[in-house]
């Protein structure tokens, strides 16, 4: 019984022995010792406990004392449903001695470490299921007073596949009529979900913070009442402007002119009230007067209720037009996760629910009445809104199964449950159900979710390989692809059609987030073209790229790649019409002063030469009207030169496009047009179209782009006309079926002194695009070689804003 052998006992010296000295101990001082109860080890170490009778007795006048022995076992309480709960929880449950080995374990314990109970049994847990490095920890503990071990307390367990489980623990001391420690009693509920997910929650956080950290912007948050609660981004350092004179501030303490205060309390005002503010406003700061764009967006709790404002501000000094990028970087990571005990349900054979833990009780309604007795159908059809016809009791055992559902609190829950059959022998003797809440993981994907909504600009997250892993709505929206589209793209797809900021081809190495990738350093600024298919144009963008490394260390090679853009496209094209019109203006300088200079020795000479013509005999006069021919050339070019250098005569009035200038216009061209064997025809010529304008300069613009059309035609053709209204301009557009431009010369066409005719002075387009410009309108021209050219000329409508301007 103790696993000793006989020879074992027999020793001179009972202290040699432990048993031998327990022997002794018990029965030295009297002739008889009553039944005694003791805790021994076997020579193999497992604890026994005995019941021991002992008497004393001589013989030969040497004392001598008999000892029985008899094992005593404490059964721990086993019935069918104790049994069948133990098993169907799906929680840890465990039984060891006060030394710390293994007593019992549940089913749950055995699938989950992978170890049967019959191998565990007697054994110290901690040898197998914690690491080496933290045993010393559960030995001091067991081999003291283990009373000192707290009643609720977490730790892991290491699996036999080699997985980590964080468990939650609940002890209860199991003892004996005397309150010795029989047992410990642990039960414990899976937290790794919440473990991992509060360590992911925190690395996003940290990402997220650094990408913030990383603006060149001022991002911040302010609370309901307009108090800056965070300041992030490098504009305070860049500005030299102290942290401290904004954090905790409330934005009337901003030393702000009046007019701007206003505009800033205007602006919050409509944040609070739920509403996206975009606005633009002035602050003169360290000797200089800076513009300043900000965005604001109000944070909404789930009763939609605004709760804080996210906003972005961007110095617009140098590119005032240029739209702002901002991202709200500031939300708020809560930990769902629940890290209590299973809610049970027993349920007999007739599908009738006969009892139900706290939890389920608290969980389901909190009055017990209100289904205990109900069967489970009753209890469903009350809680679960999907509407799916649905029992547990009609799936197999161990399958987990989630709902939606509705307490009667009110509050809508995510729920997993988990049927298990009880048994007595082969008999059915009813169910038991376990139900578990996971709103947790639910929440945490629609906050995420809202997170990156709320953000006013494109995010796309990409692989290593350039492969599109997530964007939000706003992506979507710039890109013109739908998300499940995106998702189906790379950096490699050739439907973007990138290009570099001056229309080159952008190669996919090149694109921001791959040259992120291939370096390992941010990209910020970073201009490229892409086509978006919903617009059917060319849009430009504005992109900052990030790495992530894996677990945020950058030794490791990269995981992902954020990257954050905004559609830039109107900023873009009004920079291109700035650089035109600042071109413009200095070659109208120039032109002028050119003209001037030339016109004066101009009209000397032609005066002189007047003189000179009579006492010139015939050969000389011959010679002499060749130079008044190239002195009218010098004076029609000088007239061109002074005609781009400032505005014609003439006041704006309101025109019929059709009636007051084309038709004019194609009467003076017509023959010069039937002399070439070109025909032009005017399609719409009966509607009225009103512009307001200056009809000297309108009919000079479409007498040189008739012209141009007819030189471009030497073996005749047809010129078409046609006029249509569209989005408050009136198009002009005009086809010939010319030559073409290259194009290689496309390009330069509207430059001035650049022309495609061997005596043209390369300023027809240039004077064109001015009267355009003059006008409030646009012009564009397109050629195919061989095929023609088409000259599209769009003028604003008629209003009588028009007049006053």
């Amino acid at each position: 019984m103790l696993e000793y052998e006989k020879n074992d006992l027999i020793l001179s010296q009972s202290g040699e022995n432990p048993i031998a000295s327990l022997f002794c101990m018990i029965g030295r001082n009297s002739e008889e010792s009553p039944e005694v109860e003791v805790t021994i080890n076997t020579k193999t170490g497992r604890s026994m406990n005995l019941i021991v009778s002992s008497r004393s007795f001589s013989i030969d006048q040497v004392k001598c004392s008999i000892h029985i022995l008899k094992e005593v076992s404490v059964p721990v309480p086993q019935t069918a449903l104790f049994e069948a709960i133990q098993d169907t929880m799906e929680t840890f449950m465990i039984l060891v001695q006060p030394d710390g080995r293994v007593v019992d374990w549940n089913s749950f314990c055995e699938r989950e470490t992978g170890y049967p109970l019959e191998f565990m049994k007697g054994k110290f847990f901690w040898d197998f299921l914690i690491e080496e490095k933290d045993r010393e920890i559960y030995i001091d503990l067991f081999s003291g007073d283990i009373t000192n071990i707290p009643a609720h307390y977490e730790n892991y367990w290491l699996l036999k596949n080699g997985e980590k489980r964080y468990i939650k623990w609940a002890l209860a001391f199991i003892k004996n009529t005397s309150g010795k420690i029989l047992y410990v009693l642990g039960t414990g509920i899976d937290i790794t979900d919440k473990v991992e997910m509060e360590k992911s929650l925190r690395r996003s956080e940290n990402r997220f913070r650094s990408l913030v950290s990383s603006m060149d912007d001022l991002v911040f948050t302010v609370d309901s009442e307009t108090r800056f609660s965070g300041i992030f981004g490098k504009w305070c350092e860049t500005n030299q402007v102290p942290i401290e004179k904004l954090l905790h501030k409330k934005v009337n303490q901003l030393k702000l002119t009046a007019e701007e205060m206003k505009i800033q309390e205007e602006s919050f005002r409509k944040a609070l009230a739920g509403e996206k503010v975009v606005y633009e406003w002035e602050l003169a700061t360290r000797n200089r007067h800076a513009y300043f764009q900000t965005f604001l967006s109000p944070m909404l709790n789930s009763n939609q209720i605004v709760k804080e404002i996210v906003g972005v501000t961007r110095d617009i000094t140098d590119i005032k037009t240029q739209e702002k990028m901002l991202r709200e970087l500031n939300e708020q990571h809560e930990t769902i996760l629940s890290s209590t005990a299973d809610g049970i349900l027993v349920i007999d054979n007739e599908d009738r629910i006969t009892f139900a833990n706290d939890k389920a009780l608290k969980m389901l309604s909190g009055l017990t009445g209100y289904f205990i007795g109900k069967t489970v159908e009753q209890l469903l059809s009350a809680i679960f809104i999907d509407g799916e016809q649905f029992n547990p009791l009609d799936f197999a055992d161990n399958t987990i199964l989630e709902k939606e559902c509705w307490l009667r609190s009110g509050k809508k829950v995510n729920v997993e449950l988990l049927k298990n059959t009880m048994k007595e022998g082969n008999r059915k003797t009813g169910y038991v159900i376990s139900i578990r809440d996971v709103t947790y993981k639910m929440k945490a994907a629609e906050r995420q979710k809202r997170f990156y909504e709320a953000v006013p600009a494109g995010i796309a997250v990409q692989n290593h390989a350039g492969d599109i892993l997530f964007t939000n709505r706003k992506a979507s929206e710039i890109l013109g692809y739908s998300h499940e589209e995106l998702l189906s793209l790379s950096s490699f797809s050739p439907v973007w059609n990138a290009t570099t900021e001056d229309g080159q081809p952008l190669l996919a190495s090149e694109h921001p987030s791959m040259v992120t990738v291939a370096t390992g350093k941010d990209i910020h600024n970073f201009v490229m073209g892409i086509y978006n298919p919903q617009e059917k144009e060319q849009r430009w963008l504005l992109i900052d790229s990030t790495a992530i490394f894996q677990d945020d260390d950058s030794s490791l090679p990269i995981e992902f790649v954020i990257t954050v853009f905004s559609d830039i496209t109107d900023q873009h094209e009004m920079n291109r019409r700035m650089q035109k019109a600042e071109k413009l203006a200095v070659i109208g300088q120039l032109a002028a002063a050119v003209a001037h200079e030339i016109r004066n020795p101009l009209t000397s000479i032609n005066g002189f030469l007047t003189l000179l013509k009579p006492s010139l005999n015939r050969k000389e006069q011959a010679y002499l009207e060749i130079i008044f021919d190239e002195l009218e050339r010098i004076n029609l070019v000088t007239n061109e030169f002074l005609t781009l250098a400032k505005p014609q005569e003439g006041k704006k009035q309101v025109l019929d496009l059709q009636s007051s200038i084309l038709k004019p216009v194609i009467l003076t061209m017509t023959p010069l047009a039937n002399f070439n064997g070109i025909k032009i025809n005017c399609k719409n010529e009966n509607r009225q179209h009103l512009v307001a304008g200056i009809k000297g300069e309108l009919k000079q613009l479409f007498i040189n782009i008739i012209k141009n059309s007819i030189e471009a035609m030497p073996n005749g053709g047809a010129i078409h006309l046609d006029i249509e209204e569209k989005k408050g301009m009136v198009k002009i557009r005009i086809m010939d079926e010319g030559m073409g431009i290259p194009p290689e010369r496309m390009k330069h066409i509207g430059e001035p002194f650049y022309s495609l005719k061997e005596k043209g002075t390369g300023l027809g387009v240039t004077i064109c695009n001015k009267i355009i410009k003059d006008h409030q309108g646009e012009m564009i021209i397109s050629s195919e070689v061989n095929k023609g050219t088409t000259v599209e000329v769009l003028i604003p409508k008629f209003n009588n804003m028009q007049l006053v301007l």
